[in-house]
């Protein structure tokens, strides 16, 4: 009897402890506080694709400035592209939030499709990583505003996923730095 006690003592806090990690990484929609500009910086996102006989490697750069314009910048292997435009936020009723380049490329897709970096074209996937539908026009491309559950401020963009969809292919943006608008001087 007594080594039952203990063993659920044990079993208790075993879980406590596992469901606590599992807690800390989780990701959400942003919180009512969150503003657009949260997003100015520098992020970046690693790839690497194994199986299925594609394998592709290498890092996406995204700068977002504060006044609306965007930088991005993917290199792999033989590969680099280069896409500038405008971004802007959409904030959906459900309280989802998406990040649109206007003018920029979706690479994850580009790669798994095996598509020339130059080409513009659409996309559609029925899953935009939080459940629903997700139609992409020519010349765009989106990705979705998570926060982390337990700490708000740790913001990560995470493009839909691509490929399989038993072994998705999902990209996600960490941020780098944070832009800090230059001061306007008034003489």
């Amino acid at each position: 009897m007594k080594r039952w006690r203990s063993w659920r003592g044990t079993l208790a806090i075993l879980l406590f402890l596992v469901s606590s990690c599992l807690l800390a990484q989780r990701f959400s929609d942003p919180p009512l506080t969150f503003r657009d500009t949260d997003l100015v910086g520098v992020w970046k996102a690693d790839y690497e694709r194994h199986g299925k006989g594609k394998q592709w490697r290498g890092s996406e750069v995204l700068t977002l400035g504060a006044d609306g314009t965007f930088q991005q910048v993917y290199e792999g292997g033989s590969k680099v592209g280069k896409s500038q435009g405008a971004w802007r936020v959409e904030h959906l009723p459900d309280g989802r939030v998406r990040l649109w380049l206007e003018g920029g490329r979706f690479y994850p897709d580009m790669l798994e499709s095996n598509t020339p970096f130059e080409q513009l074209y659409g996309y559609h996937t029925n899953n935009d990583g939080t459940g629903h539908p997700l139609d992409i026009q020519a010349g765009r491309a989106v990705l979705i505003v998570q926060v982390r559950s337990d700490n708000p401020s740790e913001i990560r963009l995470v493009y839909p996923a691509v490929g399989d969809p038993d072994s998705p292919v999902i990209v996600t943006f960490q941020r780098q730095t944070v832009l800090i608008p230059a001061a306007t001087v008034v003489p």
